[in-house]
């Protein structure tokens, strides 16, 4: 082959490679990315590079009563509004799935809802420390607070004692303020018919589709999968599949009764700083998707997690909110879609469900 043949032979080789991964991308792949934009859920698609057949639960209808951003709540200056729920947590409580939670307790029970970011290097339990040493836990004057935290990651955020005391948590109120009010800075759609992404996305996608038909358990590395008993989802054709978050299952062996202990002591101790200002701490520990729906999976292979269970052996002097009893009620009766099937979150039904069982434990 002389050297001409050999050189126009690899171009059209090239030219072949890239209009199929163009074809590819533009007809499945970026389907995956695009249904999140669109339903507002879709983070285990997304990593997964899985398509998930669109549930038959929609979004819930928005409200016009929302809850309130810290930021908004610096900038707007309105010091004198009464907030009755104070709330700082993770993705479950930022709006992560579509719909945020403090919104159904502001729409449907009418309170006032302020919910608190977090700061670089401070974890939501640290937060309060910081809000209370600033001063502007006085300025605010919640009735109640609420810090939240997904399941998997408590152990890791919590399970070491904490000195609340420390010159860590003096923090001034004027660097509270700049941290919030800082512009963000939002980076452009890249999505396009020449996506930078396609080859490396499509690679995962025919990897993902691989995996699912030959039952691999894995759609990539951070996506499991499996099989439930009933149909707990509303996706046509998915009814039974369960997707999860890796992490669901390998923070398991994190859980010890020390660590849980420590957890339990850390809460105790900030209910008691807050509550020294006649506010009432209440801590809602979101159950794992796969902790949720593993008693509906066959020959499963994890043990299960100790951590509610541990929990509920031990004194608090705080409001505990047990979302994995609340929410194991629903799914054992069958109800569809408490997890988006597509996503590590909620949906409004299950924040629905806790919400309901929240504002039962507020005394005021």
């Amino acid at each position: 082959m002389t050297y001409k043949r050999f050189t126009r032979s690899m171009i059209v080789y090239s030219l072949a490679i890239f209009l199929v991964n163009v074809i590819l991308w533009n007809t499945l792949t970026i389907k995956v990315f695009e249904q999140e934009k669109v339903t507002g859920h879709g983070d285990l698609a997304r990593l997964g590079y899985f398509k998930v057949a669109p549930a038959i639960t929609q979004q819930r209808e928005k409200s016009s009563y929302t809850h309130i951003e810290f930021a908004d709540y610096i900038r707007g200056g309105n010091f004198n509004q009464q907030i009755d729920v104070l709330t700082i947590g993770d993705s479950i409580f930022n709006g992560v799935g579509g719909s945020y939670f403090q919104d159904i307790l502001a729409s449907d029970y009418k309170y006032n809802v302020l919910n608190v970011g977090t700061m670089p290097d401070y974890n939501a339990l640290e937060m309060v420390a910081v809000l209370l040493n600033s001063g502007y836990l006085d300025r605010i004057s919640p009735k109640v607070i609420i810090v939240e935290s997904i399941e998997r990651e408590c152990i890791k955020r919590y399970g070491e004692r904490v000195d609340f005391s420390s010159s860590k948590y003096q923090v001034s109120k004027e660097q509270v303020d700049q941290y919030f009010t800082q512009e963000s800075i939002v980076k452009p759609n890249t999505s396009s018919i020449f996506d930078e992404r396609m080859y490396e996305a499509n690679r995962k996608y025919l990897t993902s589709m691989f995996n699912m038909l030959t039952n691999k358990g894995n759609l990539t590395y951070m996506v499991k999968y499996t099989k439930l008993t009933k149909p707990l989802f509303s996706n046509p054709g998915q009814e039974t599949l369960l997707l999860y978050y890796y992490e669901d299952e390998r923070n398991i062996k994190n859980v010890d009764k020390q660590k849980v202990q420590n957890v339990n002591d850390n809460l105790n101790t900030i209910s008691e700083m807050v509550g020294n200002k006649k506010i009432q701490f209440s801590f809602l520990l979101a159950v794992d998707k796969y902790d949720l729906y593993s008693k509906f999976i066959a020959n499963k292979a994890v043990t299960d997690n100790p951590l509610f269970p541990y929990m509920r052996e031990l004194e608090k002097n705080y409001i505990f909110i047990d979302t994995k009893n609340i929410l194991d009620q629903e799914v054992t009766k069958g109800e569809k879609d408490i997890y988006w099937l597509d996503d590590t979150h909620w949906t409004w039904k299950g924040q629905e469900k806790v919400a309901n069982q929240l504002v039962k434990r507020f005394n005021f």
